[in-house]
Order: structure tokens, then C-alpha cells, then sequence
């Protein structure tokens, strides 16, 4: 039997999409509860009996955010043919940024980044955010460690990951910005001829 207050069509996976969304757009602060009850059509106290309050609505729509970002950038990153070159990927990589930035309407830039990194006056959202950005830092030195022979030199592998990671926040500032998937090509440019300054590349 369905909760109180609860639709008889809920669905907590579409209900957290929803979620995502709503914060991706307004932000943590500018979103209210009466606005997350709207947008998931459940009254106030199913949906704290649901998920918990607005900070925990938050850091599990950071998680679902985070699960669809890095099921994007694996993707981006898995060859597309055997002996594909580490400098086609890695471009795919960040092409794969900005359609991902700029795909949808009212939500551009990473939701992470576009809306934590506002909330100066709260540690815990903070803390999030600063784990968030780790977690991208080591999923992009893992994978340059596994592709170490493709780099001209290895040893640089830890500020290769934050170069590569300064791209993609900076894509999502100019995409929260308003710069369209035209616009930001420029992005891409300079993140290749970066890359061919650190790859081996074949002539």
C-alpha cells in the first residue's frame, strides 16, 4: 500500500531525476521544498519520509549527477576501435563535456560545480563539492596511469589530471555563462593542441 501523500505512480528514480534537475536549474540555496514537491508531485513530509531533508535531497541528487557524468565520460573514454590513440579519446573526452554541458535547456555547466560552488557559507556542501572534484581528479590520473605508455612523459601524470580537469570546469563556467556547443568548440581547440604537446603522436 502506498504512504500517505505518496502518488500512486511513484517512482524514486524518476522523482530523483527530478530532484537533480530542479537544483541543476536554481541552485541549492534558490530551491525550496515546496518547489521539490512540486516538481516530483509528492507532499512535503512523503518526500522527507522519502529522502530526508533538503541537504540530503541534495547530496543524492550530486550522486545521481555523478553517476550520469562518469557513465558519459567512460563511455567517451573506452576505445572505439582496437589501438584507437589516446589523443582521439581524450578529445572525445572533452567533446563529450560540452554536449554534455550544453545539451539541455536551463541546465548547462555541471550541476556540481555550477551550484555547490556558491554555497561558501556551507562546509557541508562544500565538503561535497570538494569531493566531488577529487573524485574527477583521480578518475582522470587512473586512467592517464593506465595509458602511461601513449605520454611523452609519465612522470607528469599528476598535473596532466588537473590540466585536463581545468578544461572541463572551465567548459562549465562558459556553459552555465550562456556560450552554446558552437562557441565552446574554441575550448576543444585549445584542449588538442595542448594534448599534442604531451602526447606521443604519430606523425
Amino acid at each position: 500500500m502506498a504512504q500517505k501523500g505518496r502518488p500512486r505512480n511513484y517512482d524514486s528514480d524518476r522523482a530523483l531525476d527530478e530532484i537533480m534537475m530542479q537544483f541543476w536549474r536554481k541552485g541549492y540555496t534558490a530551491t525550496s521544498m515546496d518547489d521539490l514537491a512540486t516538481i516530483t508531485e509528492m507532499k512535503k513530509p512523503s518526500l522527507y519520509a522519502a529522502f530526508g531533508n533538503k541537504e540530503r535531497l541534495y547530496q543524492l541528487a550530486i550522486d545521481k549527477f555523478s553517476q550520469v557524468a562518469q557513465q558519459r565520460y567512460t563511455a567517451a573514454l573506452n576505445p572505439k576501435y582496437e589501438g584507437e590513440p589516446l589523443y582521439e579519446k581524450l578529445s572525445r573526452f572533452l567533446q563529450t563535456a560540452i554536449v554534455f554541458y550544453t545539451e539541455n535547456e536551463g541546465l548547462q555547466g555541471c550541476m556540481v560545480l555550477s551550484t555547490a560552488a556558491a554555497e561558501v557559507h556551507h562546509p557541508q556542501i562544500q565538503t561535497l563539492l570538494s569531493q566531488v572534484v577529487c573524485a574527477q581528479e583521480k578518475m582522470i590520473f587512473d586512467y592517464l596511469t593506465r595509458e602511461k605508455d601513449a605520454l611523452l612523459e609519465p612522470a607528469t601524470i599528476p598535473l596532466l589530471a588537473k590540466t585536463l580537469l581545468a578544461f572541463l570546469h572551465s567548459i562549465s563556467v562558459r556553459a552555465r555563462a550562456g556560450e552554446n556547443k558552437e562557441q565552446l568548440s574554441g575550448m576543444l581547440d585549445a584542449g588538442q593542441q595542448f594534448l599534442r604537446f604531451v602526447l606521443k603522436i604519430e606523425k
